[in-house]
């Protein structure tokens, strides 16, 4: 069992490279909303938000179960991650060569896109598997390391590519793709001795329950974070989606610092016997402060900030940031409980959090747009974060 000391220690090291890699990512960031017109960038939010995160809803909540159902012990290295590649990966390439064919003879831009979007998955699910293959062998700090290369090379590609033609959806698409497939190749160099090992020595059966939780953790939890950009794209028309993928942008870049510490909370967790029950409300709570002195500075700088970093077009959304702290502030909390209470087995309670956030956000969130427009969305998804946060923070205490 890691103690705090390790465990903080822990938390420096990945919180470093995580430093790296997000500063990468808001760079690149920066440079795509540079390029691209506020339509377009709402369509690119959403192919790169939406449709791989609800494809890969049983790769991530296979990812997250490795962890837990080996309990430290490298020889429960499950085989489900080579049999969940075959059941899920797989499949989703059936329709590329139809569909290459059909582009060749056609230049269809939109079976194209479609195409795009399938080999988009297929790498997203895949680089998934691979991170709880990784995850699962302790190997924490040398995932992060390849993120941050990856997350280097993307940045890098896209700003040669900027600088010799303009930078279209489908160009940044094919430039993501390939660094997923960048990632993938490391990754599996990097846990294929492993792997083979295990597989070759040891049966292992899959916890299903476990399992079964899991995937309702990820499929809620992934509907909590991307219903607000859904109901946007309902709401609103596809330059509003554009100016909202701002915040959404901030939202990720605020639970980096979660994410970054988050699989060290995880293999905590699962492999604690103790009643530590304080120590990941300790965690969130500082990372939330970290979050608001962060979101402050944002706030005081105004229209510079968002004209810097984004572009002209997205200086009214400086005004809405104020009313969407609330929600990346308990979001990277609720993130950083949820890594903790995984390791503990998907408990009842943490899949209530996220069901009673997503029912506030559907029924206030239309309602407080129809009022306030996206002010009154970002009100109503803030409130329903932090009631998850009580859910999750009354869980572990009363554990």
């Amino acid at each position: 069992m890691p103690s705090n000391k390790e465990t903080y220690k822990n938390f420096i090291n990945r919180g470093a490279f995580y430093a790296v890699n997000t500063i990468l990512q808001f760079f690149a960031i920066s440079l795509i909303s540079h390029q691209l017109t506020l339509k377009e960038r709402g369509t690119y939010i959403l192919i790169i938000s939406i449709l791989p995160a609800t494809s890969s809803i049983l790769s991530l909540g296979l990812t997250n179960i490795i962890p837990a159902s080996t309990n430290g012990c490298l020889t429960r290295l499950p085989i489900a991650i080579q049999k969940t590649f075959i059941k899920i990966i797989l499949p989703t390439i059936a329709p590329i060569p139809v569909l290459s064919i059909y582009f060749s003879f056609t230049k269809d831009t939109v079976s194209f896109l479609f195409l795009q979007i399938l080999v988009l998955n297929i790498a997203f699910n895949t680089r998934l598997l691979l991170l709880g293959s990784l995850t699962a062998q302790s190997k924490t700090t040398i995932e992060i390391i390849i993120t941050t290369f990856t997350s280097g090379t993307f940045l890098t590609t896209l700003f040669i590519t900027s600088k010799y033609t303009t930078l279209t959806i489908q160009s940044c698409i094919n430039i993501l793709i390939a660094s997923h497939f960048l990632y993938i190749l490391i990754a599996a160099v990097t846990t294929r001795k492993q792997l083979q090992s295990y597989s070759n020595q040891h049966k292992h059966t899959f916890p299903f329950r476990m399992g079964l939780r899991s995937t309702a953790h990820v499929i809620l939890t992934t509907s909590k974070t991307r219903i607000d950009l859904l109901l946007v794209s309902f709401l609103a028309l596809p330059e509003t989606i554009g100016l909202y993928s701002a915040l959404t942008t901030m939202s990720q870049l605020s639970n980096a610092p979660s994410t970054a510490i988050g699989q060290v909370l995880l293999a905590k967790s699962a492999t604690e016997k103790g009643t530590n029950k304080y120590f990941p409300i300790k965690v969130s709570i500082f990372i939330a402060i970290a979050i608001i002195a962060g979101s402050t500075i944002v706030i005081f700088l105004g229209e510079t900030f968002w004209i810097l970093t984004f572009g002209a077009q997205y200086t009214d959304i400086s005004k809405t940031f104020p009313y969407y702290v609330i929600f990346i502030t308990a979001s990277a909390a609720s993130n950083t409980l949820s890594y903790w209470q995984s390791g503990k087995g998907f408990p009842q309670s943490l899949l209530a959090a996220s069901l009673a956030s997503i029912l506030i956000t559907i029924t206030a969130g239309p309602i407080m747009y129809n009022f306030f427009e996206i002010n009154g969305l970002c009100l109503a998804i803030g409130i329903a974060a932090l009631i998850g946060v009580v859910i999750q923070t009354r869980h572990i205490t009363k554990a």
